[in-house]
């Protein structure tokens, strides 16, 4: 739910308590922008996974130097990955995933350049397919 006021950086939690079906409502409020959709991301319900072939106008970023993730929900990155951007915040930092081999995070901005060139883009995707559809193959045959 988007909040308005002076306040930037607030966001409310709804729970549901089974018990007796009443809601508890939280306000949080954080520093940056970042820092708030991190949040909104870790206590969201789990994304299904994506179909790459249906996200080719989705931005994608190639990594110019390596990162080091200093929190649990950062995504390591080594120079020449591939990442799909799932969200980006006004603070510097993307959310992503790398199509290699799936893996989601957040990792500064500073350390990648966006992929503008659109065929680039689907060539991406369809080796991210393919490779993944040959690791679910080996996968089924190893069983």
């Amino acid at each position: 739910m988007k909040l308005h006021g002076p306040h930037k950086n607030l966001f409310r939690l709804f729970l549901l308590h089974n018990t007796q079906g009443t809601q508890a409502e939280f306000l949080f409020r954080t520093e940056t922008q970042s820092e708030k959709l991190r949040w909104i991301s870790a206590l969201a319900l789990p994304r299904e996974e994506l179909d790459l072939l249906e996200c080719h106008d989705s931005p994608q970023v190639q990594c110019l130097r390596s990162y080091k993730p200093r929190e649990n929900d950062e995504l390591a990155l080594e120079k020449a990955d591939v990442v799909m951007v799932t969200q980006q915040s006004s603070d510097g930092w993307l959310e992503g995933m790398r199509l290699s081999d799936g893996e989601r995070g957040w990792f500064p901005l500073s350390h990648v350049e966006f992929i503008t060139n659109s065929d680039v883009r689907k060539r991406n995707l369809s080796e991210a397919h393919r490779v993944k559809t040959a690791k679910l193959q080996l996968v089924g045959r190893q069983r």
